[in-house]
């Protein structure tokens, strides 16, 4: 069972392939305006809602705040205890002792 050659086969496949190729790029335009048009209704509408009542967007914005916040500082996993106070003192004594012990070795010889 050969299928039989027709000349025409190659061309007709071409021309429903650019009738689907021209349908599918009037179908994105047509979307892509929709789109357009929906998003900036829906900002003018939300533009207006926080202008006639701005108190909950600003709570809300200052909610979002304190909560990334919180997050930040819970991934530091840092005492600030250990930053402000024991890594200082530690310092310290870290250089008191190697001055005495320069002041000893010094003090040694003679």
């Amino acid at each position: 069972m050969n299928p039989e050659y027709n000349p025409e086969g190659p061309a007709q496949g071409g021309r429903n392939l650019a009738e689907m190729g021209q349908t599918v790029r009037s179908a994105a335009h047509d979307a892509r305006e929709t789109f357009r048009s929906e998003s900036q209704d829906m900002i003018a509408s939300a533009s207006e809602q926080i202008r006639e009542n701005p108190l909950p967007y600003v709570a809300g914005a200052f909610v979002f705040g304190i909560a990334v916040g919180c997050a930040i500082m819970a991934a530091c996993h840092e005492d600030p205890r250990d930053t402000y106070i024991n890594e200082p003192l530690s310092d310290a004594g870290d250089a008191i002792s190697d001055s005495l012990s320069r002041l000893y070795s010094n003090l040694k010889f003679w």
